[in-house]
């Protein structure tokens, strides 16, 4: 986590980018390591605000990688060119084409719904 306040007071506007950068440097190479020992990773942006208490800090959350073991295994793929089967992608499509066509009431009360119901407020009341 870093301090964005301090951060910002020294680069100014380019502080949060500097931050950023920082973040993705950090989960890059915890995510190299994570594969390296046969674990998987993932990094998650969010709004930092809600993150951060749900960490307990006050410290501005960025980036989180959440690293484990996933529940499939990576297969090898073909040179670069080369066509190349992707073992259950039939499968994969049906599971997204059922997410995609669940009612949108169904995200009602969810971090994202919550997400953009806070957006829209923002933007109605002249924010960002």
């Amino acid at each position: 986590m870093s301090d964005v306040d301090e951060v910002l007071a020294v680069l100014s506007s380019r502080g949060y980018r500097a931050c950023q950068l920082e973040a993705g440097v950090a989960a890059g190479r915890l995510a190299l390591a994570a594969f390296a020992l046969g674990y998987g990773a993932t990094g998650l942006t969010f709004f930092d605000d809600e993150v951060a208490r749900f960490f307990a800090t006050t410290a501005a959350c960025i980036l989180v990688t959440a690293v484990g073991v996933p529940a499939y295994r990576n297969t090898p793929g073909g040179l670069p060119g080369q066509a190349h089967e992707l073992a259950g992608y039939d499968r994969l499509m049906q599971q997204l084409t059922l997410q995609l066509n669940r009612p949108r009431a169904a995200l009602t009360g969810t971090a994202l719904g919550g997400h953009r119901r806070a957006a829209a407020a923002r933007v109605s009341a002249g924010g960002r």
